[in-house]
């Protein structure tokens, strides 16, 4: 292969120098600057995506996340729970409905319907200096109760982390009527 070949071209790069004229300097010099100019484009944008994602990622992180430790609400596993059972003074308050409640609960729980039109004025009748457990299903309901326990004034309140699901997921006994 010669030098001539690779400046006839026949389907590979020229080299440089072999391409050198009075034109050469303007054409490298206009490559560059289109070069640079499409470079700096895409930095600029590629920032832009930096600081959209962060965004996002800092949004997520401030509004989207799950609060597991509300300010006086402490998410307990069934074995924390039983632990509290057994050293402390605590009410135990099933949010289920009744036919719910029927089909298993912990023993010595009270039956509180979330869903019951009287459920603010049955909460109201707990002793708000004991501390109170709460449990459902799954959780979701004894979420949405500790918040109404927390403006009711309550001192001290745990949930049951999965609710009585977890709780025989995890072999703990139930009382069926």
């Amino acid at each position: 292969m010669c030098i001539a070949d690779l400046a006839v071209g026949v389907g590979k790069p020229v080299p440089l120098w072999t391409r050198w004229d009075l034109k050469t300097p303007t054409i490298l010099w206009e490559e560059l600057s289109t070069g640079m100019v499409r470079f700096h484009q895409f930095k600029k944008s590629y920032m832009k995506i930096n600081f959209i994602f962060l965004g996002i990622v800092l949004f997520l992180a401030t509004f989207n996340c799950k609060n597991d430790e509300r300010e006086g609400v402490k998410l307990v596993t069934p074995e924390e729970m039983q632990t509290i059972l057994e050293t402390e003074d605590v009410q135990l308050v099933d949010v289920r409905t009744p036919e719910e409640y029927k089909e298993g609960y912990i023993k010595n729980s009270q039956n509180i319907d979330y869903n019951s039109p009287t459920f603010d004025e049955d909460i109201i009748k707990l002793d708000k200096t004991k501390p109170v457990i709460l449990y459902c299903k799954s959780g979701k309901r004894s979420a949405k109760c500790s918040e109404k326990l927390i403006k009711a004034g309550f001192e001290k309140i745990y949930e049951l982390e999965g609710g009585i699901t977890e709780w025989k997921y995890k072999g703990f006994d139930v009382i069926v009527e």
